[in-house]
């Protein structure tokens, strides 16, 4: 999607400093083939991070988009932003920063990477209001690696200032043969079963109930985090808000004294996996854009396929870890 837009010298792109590299990566490529300035022109913005100290709310994350938008005025093309950061777990306001973006300019388009959100939450895309929506298949979906979920608003293609699928094998020699949709999708001898099993996967979702499985996910991920606050006091802290338009499947929580150490965070989810039988991960990320090193936590996922008992059985399991590495 970012290679097929009509990108100009003058634009701007707006993103956040805890953006995936699958998409920092074709970011800074047309930043530095199409901008005049790619330093100045690909603006990173802060975006507010929990960390257990006073409340955040919704609009707190929309204030960042509109008040840089306000900043660079009708220079802003293209915003992208991820639904639920990788990193904390953090669930932006999606629909309300792209009602406040649209009501700004209809001519600014938006990209959301929706890597941990399709699967997770009972989603909508044109209800969200954005033009783009790009989530992968493997992951909260439980569908095969390699496959993903691509949303292309109507009419979002059209237009002089448009989008051209200019990486589909058929362009531009799709004439009359073949739509928008069969031109992004044909990579010629195609992983058919991989395709047919991320449907399946999909409608086995939908006769669950999406919204039956985010009330579940996200119930099991308040649990955590309430299980974590409890269990570990203030001894650690907590950089996913516990509030529900804000939460996500995710809960980043860091333990340990000294937050920058990934010395010791490595070695506690190595022993917590070979010791306890519980698989996490760890993550790293800047509270502030301006910080010289980075956060470090641990990264909880709390699924569909898991319980109650998992989630206490976890929690126990770390307290008990930290207890003999502290």
């Amino acid at each position: 999607i970012i290679g097929g837009l009509n990108l100009q010298e003058g634009d701007v792109i707006l993103t956040t400093h805890h953006e995936h590299i699958a998409a920092l990566s074709p970011l800074q490529i047309v930043a530095e083939r199409f901008l005049t300035n790619p330093e100045e022109q690909l603006k990173k913005l802060e975006l507010p991070v929990y960390t257990g100290e006073g409340e955040i709310s919704e609009d707190d994350f929309v204030d960042v988009f509109i008040d840089a938008i306000k900043e660079y005025k009708e220079k802003v093309r293209l915003v992208v932003f991820s639904h639920i950061t990788y990193k904390t777990g953090t669930r932006l306001p999606a629909k309300k920063i792209c009602e406040k973006i649209k009501n700004i300019s209809e001519d600014i388009m938006i990209l959301i990477d929706g890597a941990h959100s399709i699967g997770m939450i009972d989603l909508d895309f044109q209800d969200i209001g954005c033009d783009f929506y790009a989530g992968s298949g493997h992951k909260w979906q439980c569908g095969p690696g390699a496959t993903g979920i691509l949303y292309l608003r109507q009419g979002a293609e059209s237009g002089v200032d448009g989008y051209w699928p200019i990486n589909g094998s058929l362009y531009p020699y799709a004439g009359s043969f073949a739509n928008l949709q069969l031109q992004l999708q044909y990579v010629g001898n195609d992983n058919y079963p991989a395709k047919r099993a991320l449907a399946d996967a999909c409608r086995m979702w939908d006769d669950i109930g999406r919204r039956r499985i985010e009330k579940y996910v996200l119930g099991l991920s308040h649990l955590c985090k309430q299980r974590l606050l409890q269990t570990f006091g203030d001894q650690g802290v907590l950089y996913s808000p516990d509030v529900y338009a804000l939460s996500s499947g995710l809960t980043a929580f860091n333990p340990f004294q000294n937050q920058t150490d990934s010395t010791i965070l490595t070695e506690f989810r190595d022993r917590l996996r070979e010791e306890y039988g519980f698989i996490i991960r760890t993550t790293n990320f800047k509270v502030r854009s301006d910080d010289v090193d980075d956060t470090q936590a641990l990264r909880i996922s709390t699924h569909l396929f898991h319980d109650q008992d998992d989630v206490e059985g976890l929690v126990a399991a770390m307290f008990d870890l930290y207890q003999s590495m502290s």
